[in-house]
């Protein structure tokens, strides 16, 4: 059968590693404390993590919010939303994750089995040899991390932005031209004709082999209105 339009291989591995290295660019996992708690503001600001999924939501992206908050209802219940704010929230595109642990370790996890990006303020090559976690997960992470673990900042006028790993910028620009279609694509032209065979083209979302640094989201349409949440 066909891949889903937003898994794509990773470029760096070996014929052996294709199978692990499928990541999907369609979904992100996000640190929720991270975001909610930047700069160490307290209390936690519930409005600054409504801007950042809501931002991230409105760019195509599915989020897995990692937090050892329960944040379903601070997120979820019409009366955390106020009717003039311009965060929407799509609960159908938002996935909870209730960590117990250091939340950057439990994000990685969360990535490693979702084989997504991981949104996050905090290091993380340390735990390339942690031993928290399982063998694979720190080969995976040294594999992945430059790419697809990428941090994030609030501008002066508090709109969201997350520097997103080159593949998931460009297949969220396909994705945005052949939404009609229905498929969004992310070609390489080395893999291009084997794609085409394996996979069909209709439906497979290919390597963009990475040419660039990440870019900054929501500067073209960012999120604002952030305050503290009393």
């Amino acid at each position: 059968g066909t891949m889903p339009e937003t898994l794509a291989p990773v470029g760096g591995q070996r014929a052996g590693d294709v199978d692990r290295d499928i990541m999907d660019l369609g979904v992100c996992a996000l640190d929720g404390d991270c975001v909610g708690t930047l700069a160490g503001a307290k209390p936690f600001d519930a409005q600054r993590l409504r801007t950042a999924v809501a931002t991230l939501q409105g760019e195509g992206l599915r989020v897995i919010l990692v937090s050892r908050r329960d944040l379903g209802a601070l997120l979820g219940a019409p009366a955390a939303v106020r009717q003039d704010e311009p965060c929407r929230i799509e609960q159908s595109s938002l996935l909870h994750m209730r960590c117990v642990n250091e939340t950057v370790l439990d994000l990685i996890r969360v990535a490693y089995e979702y084989r997504c990006s991981a949104i996050t303020s905090l290091a993380s090559e340390h735990l390339e040899i942690d031993w928290r976690l399982p063998p694979a997960m720190q080969r995976w992470l040294r594999r992945v991390r430059q790419e697809f673990v990428v941090s994030f900042e609030f501008d002066n006028d508090g709109c969201f932005h997350a520097l997103l790993p080159t593949q998931v910028r460009a297949w969220l620009r396909g994705h945005d031209s052949a939404h009609e279609k229905g498929a969004g694509r992310v070609v390489d032209k080395a893999e291009d004709a084997r794609r085409h065979a394996a996979a069909g083209a209709s439906a497979a979302a290919v390597w963009l082999e990475n040419t660039g640094r990440p870019s900054p989201i929501g500067a073209e349409e960012g999120i604002s209105g952030a305050e503290e949440a009393g």
